[in-house]
């Protein structure tokens, strides 16, 4: 190696390019080894919901009533503390549990065809439980206080839709076949009918036939059959 004698009397110059280009190199290591933390941005879509305004308006000025043919009332049921109900997917049987214990309601006659006051309810939290009467042995699915649902739609097009407008008041509206509630803005019926308004209902819905809807709060079930 051929070594070159300094003289140190002499100032040394300095490239001031060379120090720069060292120096830049210097911060894109330590960029790349430490990123700068990423800051998440927010992205605003635009959502025009100008037609709902209207759908709103026709809900909140929309009177109770009664349900079109071939849907007629079959009565009204008081149950004290409802928790929880269910219907056997082969009949109009429906399985009703509350603080006091187990009935069932045959939503054809509007019988109430069994009942016990056995307080069951280690499978409740799991939205199932065994039938009694009838329906011994049968594991039902139960939609009400734990969550769950009844079926929202029959085979033949008929829908229930649950809208809370004014929180905790909510409106039960049922619709036709082929309509929706923003029918008005694709050219598609709209109507609606609205069957309850009140405090928000345990649960409501259809049977797995399609020929039952209920509506149940804590304190009883209204039923429609056809």
């Amino acid at each position: 190696m051929l070594e070159l004698p300094i003289d140190s009397s002499r100032p040394i110059a300095i490239n001031q390019t060379d120090w720069r280009q060292q120096l830049s190199l210097f911060d894109l290591q330590r960029s790349t080894t430490h990123p700068p933390p990423v800051v998440p941005v927010e992205r605003q879509w635009p959502m025009d919901t100008n037609h709902l305004i209207s759908i709103k308006e026709r809900i909140q000025k929309s009177a109770l009533t009664a349900p079109p043919n071939p849907w007629k009332k079959i009565g009204s049921f008081a149950v004290g503390s409802l928790r929880s109900i269910g219907f056997d997917k082969k009949s109009e049987l429906l399985l009703v549990i509350s603080s006091s214990g187990r009935g069932v309601i045959n939503c054809q006659t509007a019988e109430k065809v069994a009942r016990d006051y056995e307080e069951n309810f280690d499978d409740e939290i799991f939205l199932e439980t065994e039938g009694i009467g009838p329906l011994a042995g049968v594991v039902i699915r139960v939609a009400g206080i734990y969550g769950g649902g009844l079926p929202r739609f029959t085979r033949d097009g008929w829908s229930i839709e649950n809208v809370t407008l004014d929180w905790a008041i909510q409106d039960v509206l049922l619709l036709a076949p082929s309509s929706i509630l923003t029918g008005e803005k694709y050219g598609k019926p709209f109507g609606f009918y609205k069957l309850f308004r009140d405090f928000e209902p345990i649960t409501a819905g259809f049977s797995y036939t399609g020929k039952t809807l209920v509506i149940a709060v804590s304190s009883g079930i209204e039923v429609w059959g056809r």
